[in-house]
């Protein structure tokens, strides 16, 4: 138990650090915050949205090539709703 406490509060409870640095940028605690983990953070998240994003235009592509060139129609409407989608999330 004591060596859960002596773990920072990031490893601790990602949730709870959230809340805290997020008050502290609120409140203007640059002083205090943990600009590492937020650096590292800040970084996941720009990789995951990119990620996202190629997924959705790969999805995206696929569907416009199918609904060009196979001849299948009773396909037809499930690719034109997921090309719809992909391009109202993409937005």
């Amino acid at each position: 138990m004591t060596q859960l406490i002596a773990l920072p509060l990031y490893d601790r409870d990602l949730d709870l650090w959230l809340e805290t640095a997020i008050a502290q940028l609120k409140a203007g605690d640059f002083h205090n915050l943990d600009i590492e983990n937020l650096i590292e953070e800040l970084e996941g998240l720009s990789g995951s949205n990119k990620r996202e994003v190629e997924t959705r235009l790969k999805r995206l592509i696929e569907h416009i090539l199918k609904r060009c060139y196979v001849d299948i129609p009773d396909c037809f409407r499930g690719w034109e709703v997921t090309i719809i989608n992909q391009r109202d999330e993409l937005k």
